[in-house]
């Protein structure tokens, strides 16, 4: 094992190597000047971190102020441009790590690994057969999401990447002294780029952007690092479980919101869903015909030498009389290559269903043949060719290629089959012809006032939305059970409803025409009472996407998934959902969909409502209460965790997020959200993507097996109940102030962060500014850039030392042993320790300072203050630890590295909000646009070094 000095040592030379390349190109691109204030700026910040003299603080502040435009922005830009070179090089080093781990002998595996997993299985005795079992009930599906929190350019991102390359070329050893200059020489004009380069986009993206902006990991990453995690999974167990067979099912997809999320999201419609899943089909497609056509190249096994199946054969010849003009070009071929030949067959076929795909374009798919160079396309005057051609499903493609195995591995060739063609198998069975499925998301009060729209107009209620709940419910389970249609024809309602009533009609027409399984879910957002449910479930049946035939069986095309995000709505869940299952027309649909419930659970809006510590706490019961229903019912639940990159959003490490969910609820089932920035840090680079996605499978592996144990102790559950209430009070106080909104408009940038160009999505559902109307995470957004507490523990510090005082010595012997003991209160005091860490009352200050009213500012911060202090303290008393992060010691340094780095883009960001903001309303627009660009970048720059936005 290496010393903790070895094993640092790479990261800290490239880490100088960056830095010194980054300080070239300022002297090159900024002159002189520009470098040596760059440089006083970061030693004034380290010495006011070391020091914290006054005379510091104020000659800091005093040269921020002195800055022009034109140097604070070049400023910026220095220290964004560090923080994401370290970043890089981070990431780099964790590359190295595991590929270190991975030379280890099983016992020494690195921790939450796919070899640990399996190891540890064998070493507790699990049987074969048991882990076969776990094998087939997993479920597991990360969903990338357009959530507006990816501050950084696709540009950037994909320049950062070539400079991991590089970086990662010099550690190697093989590199001769005239390769490693060309490395260097490389690398500097990477961050020459990079300094050239708009760190913030022109232009909010569309969602088509977005789209592609997620393809990107599928084509860079996802698309292999699948494939490699069934490999690697398969390996293990043929190593620990020798002579075993085992079944490895595709239990490991990766879904998608991009172009389905309509919720607040205008932009986001009938077209861009119908869009994105026809994008999404032609990349997947393309990626399969490349893939065959590099099998072309490969298999070359020639009848000659030995025997072929006769369904080979047959399949071959049957599909070359289909295809004379492939036939024709093949005839100068080696007819005795009959892999080849079935394989051109199938390449023919793949183009032909990526041609249908597009079917409204005049000329498809003018691909290259690979051998003659000749172009070869599809004209729609051979569209009934076409037709013939075309695969009906994946599974059609599947079989081609499970028939060309079972051939190779019939004729000495299973070593072939077990390569290449094995692992296009798997991709094709994870990726299917639809890459992603995409969930669909609307705000129930947008099925509502459709609906309403639609009774006045069909004169069967004036005023739906009016009603009672039990008396919409009993409509609408009336209805939904009628074998008519409520709506004949066509349908003339307004603007919002007909945008409802089109996004069902075109749910089940992509459905039919692209993949039968290309969507996901349908979430219905802020749910609070079954008939929200029931609405949604009318208006699918409206669109033929719910059937009761005549004979009473129904047939259905779409899973209707509640989701739960404010305190009362978290509360009443269990009871909502109970109420629906006791309802035959609600269990018919799902029945017909596997008798599978899936329940989204919200944790931006929740800790938004109720603060860090009740949020989870309610999410955690109503987990717990909703299995407990599900399981009386007779019904299959699964949990779908929104999740975001922040610890008030439910972030942190996800394998300990996953662990600390309460016992023997998730039964190898689960759901997660990717949102933002977090996907570029776990997905961008395909070692990093794998270290991810094994954690994720190993902790669901390790949460399906017995738990012999049970619900942890009712003491425990009495604790954090009572924990939970003094933390709201806390919480509430301060976000019900009657001054709040003005100190969290003027203390931190949310006005600025509604103008960014990072997501195609507004800040806000509506143009209102009440606190309910803002989403959770521009709300989490703006308090990171001020490092305030507030959404990431504000209420904890309290209701901890409350808690503590009512019986001093008995409290902390519990809260002690539940920290130890309890991995969920585990997870909330060791997130709400990242979050004192990464916030900090020096710079929160320095933003409060913005807030005019003297009274309000004081009164506030010094709450914020006095929050933050004993949160610090609490935590060090239930934990026994001598500092904050002292049990994670690298995360510990690495945050008290990066302070000095970000602390003088807070700086220059309070300054240039403070000029921006007192521009006269008469001011050019060109002024307001070069300070403003200023505010956006050091978003941009303190986001990066924060490593997190929202």
């Amino acid at each position: 094992m290496n010393s903790p000095s070895d094993k640092d040592a790479a990261l800290r030379r490239e880490v100088n190597l960056l830095g010194q390349v980054l300080g070239e190109t300022l002297i090159e691109q900024g002159g002189r000047a520009l470098f040596e204030a760059v440089e006083t700026i970061r030693e004034l910040s380290k010495r006011i971190r070391s020091e914290g003299r006054p005379e510091d603080i104020r000659r800091m502040e005093e040269v921020i102020r002195g800055l022009d435009a034109g140097t604070a922005r070049s400023v910026v830009k220095a220290f964004s441009i560090y923080f994401q070179l370290v970043n890089t090089a981070e990431e780099n080093h964790r590359v190295r790590r595991k590929r270190h781990y991975d030379a280890l002998p099983p016992e020494h595996a690195q921790r939450w690994s796919l070899r640990e997993t399996i190891y540890g299985l064998r070493q507790r005795g699990v049987a074969g057969e048991q882990v076969q079992d776990i094998l087939l009930k997993l479920s597991i599906e990360p969903v990338f999401t357009a959530h507006p929190t990816e501050i950084k350019r696709h540009t950037v991102q994909r320049g950062l990447r070539r400079i991991a390359r590089l970086t990662e070329g010099l550690e190697g050893t093989e590199a001769t002294p005239r390769q490693r200059e060309d490395l260097i020489r490389r690398l500097r004009e990477e961050v020459t780029i990079l300094y050239q380069t708009d760190a913030i986009r022109p232009r909010k993206p569309t969602v088509l952007d977005e789209l592609e902006s997620k393809l990107f990991y599928f084509e860079e990453t996802l698309f292999d690092v699948l494939p490699d995690i069934y490999e690697e999974i398969e390996g293990l167990l043929a190593e620990h479980y020798p002579g075993a067979s085992f079944e490895v099912p595709p239990f490991l997809r990766v879904g998608s919101w991009v172009g389905g999320d309509q919720d607040g999201n205008p932009a986001v419609t009938p077209d861009t869903l119908e869009e994105a899943l026809r994008l999404q089909k032609e990349r997947v497609l393309r990626r399969y015909l490349q893939d065959v056509r590099d099998l072309i190249d490969r298999l070359s096994p020639s009848t000659e030498q030995v025997p072929v199946n006769q369904e080979m054969i047959a399949s071959t010849r049957v599909e070359l009389e289909r295809m004379p003009h492939l036939m024709e070009r093949l005839a100068g071929k080696n007819q005795a290559e009959v892999y080849r030949l079935k394989l051109s067959c199938i390449a023919e076929r793949l183009k032909a269903t990526l041609a249908h795909n597009r079917p409204e374009e005049d000329e498809e798919v003018r691909e290259a043949d690979s051998e003659s160079g000749r172009k070869v396309g599809w004209r729609n005057g051979r569209m009934e060719v076409r037709e013939n051609l075309v695969y009906a499903s994946s599974r059609d493609f599947l079989e081609d290629l499970r028939m060309i195995s079972r051939s190779l591995t019939a004729n000495r060739g299973a070593r072939i089959a077990a390569g290449d063609l094995k692992r296009l198998i798997r991709r094709v069975e994870v990726f299917r012809f639809r890459l992603a499925r995409v969930d669909v998301r609307q705000h129930r009060e947008e099925h509502t006032h459709a609906l309403t729209d639609i009774l006045k107009r069909l004169r069967i209620a004036p005023d739906y939305a009016a009603w009672p709940e039990e008396g919409r419910t009993a409509f609408l389970l009336k209805e939904i059970g009628q074998l008519r249609p409520l709506i004949a024809g066509e349908f003339e309602g307004d603007p919002r409803t007909r945008k409802v009533v089109e996004t069902f009609r075109r749910m089940r027409r992509c459905l039919e025409t692209i993949s039968a399984d290309c969507l996901g879910s349908y979430i219905i957002s802020m749910t609070q009472g079954p008939s929200d449910v029931l609405t949604v479930l009318l208006l699918a049946k409206e669109a033929g996407l719910y059937r009761t035939e005549q004979d009473g069986s129904v047939k259905s095309l779409i899973d209707v998934v509640p989701l739960f995000e404010t305190i009362q709505d978290l509360r009443r869940a269990p009871e909502v959902m109970d109420r629906l299952f006791r309802e035959e027309v609600y269990l018919s649909n799902l029945r017909a969909r596997r008798n599978l419930q899936e329940v989204m659970i919200g944790y931006s809006d929740s800790n938004k409502d109720g603060g860090y510590l009740t949020s989870n706490w309610e999410i955690y019961k109503a987990q717990r209460a909703l299995h407990a229903v599900a399981r009386q019912r007779g019904v299959r639940l699964k949990l779908f965790h929104g999740r975001g990159g922040t610890i008030s959003r439910g972030g942190g490490p996800v394998n300990r997020a996953i662990t600390a969910q309460p016992r023997g609820t998730l039964e190898g089932r689960i759901k997660i959200t990717e949102q933002g920035e977090t996907i570029s840090y776990k997905y961008m680079n395909p070692t990093i993507a794998f270290r991810n996605l094994e954690q994720v499978v190993s902790a669901t592996i390790w949460t399906a097996l017995p738990d012999e144990d049970g619900r942890e102790p009712e003491a425990w559950g009495a604790a954090l109940e009572r924990l939970s209430d003094l933390s709201y009070r806390a919480y509430r106080g301060f976000v019900e102030d009657p001054d709040f909104a003005r100190y969290f408009s003027e203390a931190t940038p949310i006005r600025e962060i509604d103008h960014l160009t990072i997501g195609s999505r507004p800040a806000r559902r509506e143009d209102r500014h009440a606190l309910a109307d803002l989403r959770a995470i521009p709300w989490v957004f703006a308090w990171m850039q001020g490092r305030h507490l507030v959404p990431n523990g504000l209420g904890l510090g309290a209701a901890l030392k409350a808690f503590i005082e009512e019986n001093p010595e008995a409290r902390t012997a519990l809260l002690r042993e539940m920290y130890r003991d309890w991995s969920f209160f585990t997870v909330i005091i060791d997130n709400a320790q990242m979050s004192v860490s990464k916030a900090d009352l020096h710079i929160a200050e320095r933003y409060a300072d913005l807030v005019r009213d003297r009274k309000v500012r004081t009164r506030l911060f010094g709450r914020v203050a006095t929050e933050h202090r004993l949160t610090e303290e609490m935590i060090l008393k239930v934990t026994g630890q001598a500092r904050i992060l002292d049990n994670e010691p690298a995360l510990q340094k690495s945050i008290l590295l990066r302070n000095p780095y970000v602390d003088p883009l807070s700086y220059i960001q309070v300054e240039f909000l403070r000029r921006t903001r007192s521009l006269g309303e008469d001011a050019p627009p060109d002024e307001f646009a070069r300070l403003f660009s200023i505010v956006a970048t050091s978003i941009n720059g303190v986001a990066t070094g924060m490593h997190g936005t929202g």
